[in-house]
């Protein structure tokens, strides 16, 4: 197999296009013109006032859309970045894969698929693009943005930047694991998950994976990899609840399973957290939630909830949860759970489902082509 790579300076790789640096008040959906449909009766008192769903789109089509639900009123908004910022060429970009909300309240997307994180402020006007080669996943930590980054290469090491998010200007920049995807930042260190990297005979019609089972750990001061954790196959999702973290495997799809593992940042050692399915994680609310997707017929999906603290599993009765034909979403804020249902693979629009702690479906929306990410402000 013939390797090509390419030397350029990291700070090339990241490049500021625009920046504001005035946190200006925000204004509402019906200051900017946008029209939303009513999906739920208003709730007062909630912490949030704002959800906010990510879809990833068509690839290599630049169809990712951002949509919002305000808990106030109980509108739901759609592809609110291509309505507010008409004069963005390409709108919001090709393969959202994260969106989280970082200091200001402002809005971090990483476009895998355009090479850029995208930077709104909360009403989902456009401050800036910075220039990161295939980003995967974003968390915050004293005023730094970290993002993990494929290299294009599956047989070279990713990166991990670390990025002032008041300047938004690099600062640094780290190889981490092959295709690194979650990150989660816990008592001074960084946790990077890494996934997997390919080869490929000459000759042969198919490539070859290669699925690992290691977690970065890189110090936040001195930014440097303190040490490797080995935790389950072809690791993924990263969240942190009650200075603990938890990262999803999703096996080999063969003969080793799916699952969710807990890292005790004390000792640096992972274990199995028994009972849990995984397919997508998240934290929220104090609990983390599991959803494990079965993509059978018989759809017999699974949500659970595991107790930081003892690591006991709870299967969640959720209403009409098989019913969901391709579950592609988690998200957990206010005592509600929010799934997104890609409905297909033809590109058809996803739906948002929204529920209640003990299951009761309370609204659902249609959202853009594979809704997969929530972010709450």
């Amino acid at each position: 197999m013939k390797h090509i790579t390419l030397l350029v300076p990291s700070l090339l790789l990241l490049t500021v296009f625009q920046a504001c640096d005035k946190n200006e008040e925000e204004t509402t959906p019906q200051d900017q013109g946008l029209t939303g449909v009513n999906v739920a009766a208003g709730e007062k008192g909630t912490d949030h006032s704002r959800v906010y769903v990510l879809s990833e789109g068509n690839m290599g089509a630049n169809s990712a859309s951002l949509d919002l639900f305000t808990y106030s009123d109980g509108y739901y908004y759609r592809n609110i970045f291509g309505t507010i910022n008409a004069e963005v060429a390409l709108g919001l970009g090709d393969t959202g894969n994260d969106l989280e909300v970082g200091p200001k309240g402002w809005l971090w997307a990483a476009m895998t698929g355009s090479d850029l994180i995208e930077i709104m402020k909360p009403d989902a006007t456009h401050v800036t693009s910075i220039k990161v080669s295939q980003p995967r996943c974003i968390a915050f930590d004293d005023g730094y943005a970290y993002v993990t980054s494929y290299n294009a290469d599956s047989n070279e090491n990713g990166k991990l930047y670390k990025i002032d998010a008041h300047s938004l200007r690099l600062v640094d920049s780290l190889l981490v694991g092959r295709h690194p995807e979650g990150l989660a930042v816990c008592d001074g260190k960084i946790y990077v998950t890494n996934s997997y990297y390919t080869t490929q005979e000459d000759g042969a019609k198919y490539a070859t994976y290669h699925y690992l089972n290691t977690v970065d750990v890189i110090g936040v001061d001195g930014f440097r990899l303190l040490s490797k954790i080995e935790a389950g196959t072809n690791l993924k999702d990263a969240t942190v609840e009650d200075d603990k973290v938890f990262v999803g495997a999703l096996g080999n799809y063969y003969d080793v399973p799916a699952g969710v593992w807990c890292i005790d940042p004390s000792s640096g050692k992972a274990v199995e957290v028994k009972g849990a399915g995984y397919s997508i994680l998240t934290g929220g609310d104090d609990k983390v939630y599991s959803l494990s997707v079965d993509y059978s017929e018989s759809k017999a999906h699974v949500l659970y909830s595991i107790d930081p603290e003892t690591l006991s599993v709870t299967r969640l009765d959720i209403q009409k949860l098989s019913s969901l034909s391709i579950p592609y979403g988690l998200g957990v804020d206010e005592g509600h759970i929010f799934i997104s249902d890609a409905v297909d693979y033809n590109l058809s629009p996803s739906l948002v489902h929204c529920y209640n702690l003990a299951g009761r479906e309370l609204w659902k929306a249609t959202s853009g082509v594979f809704s997969g990410h929530f972010a709450f402000n």
